[in-house]
């Protein structure tokens, strides 16, 4: 890829991925989601440790409604 190039990518269900930029040069990497996943249950992974995490990001003008964690 080079500058100012976009690429589309559709993992699959629960694939675990990353963004690496391969250069020197600062990058942007933007997500665009068909939905709002502010108060969605996701998994958090540490690569080193493996561990999973749930969490939500909260990031919504209004509060998460109260829901059990689904995992």
């Amino acid at each position: 890829m080079s500058g100012a190039t976009t690429a589309a990518i559709r993992p699959p269900a629960e694939d675990i991925h990353f963004v690496k930029t391969v250069s020197s040069e600062p990058s942007i990497s933007i997500h665009m989601l068909a939905n709002d996943t502010a108060c969605v249950w996701r998994h958090k992974f540490d690569p080193v440790s493996g561990l999973v995490v749930p969490f939500r990001s909260g990031y919504s003008n209004a509060p998460c409604p109260p829901e059990t964690e689904s995992r």
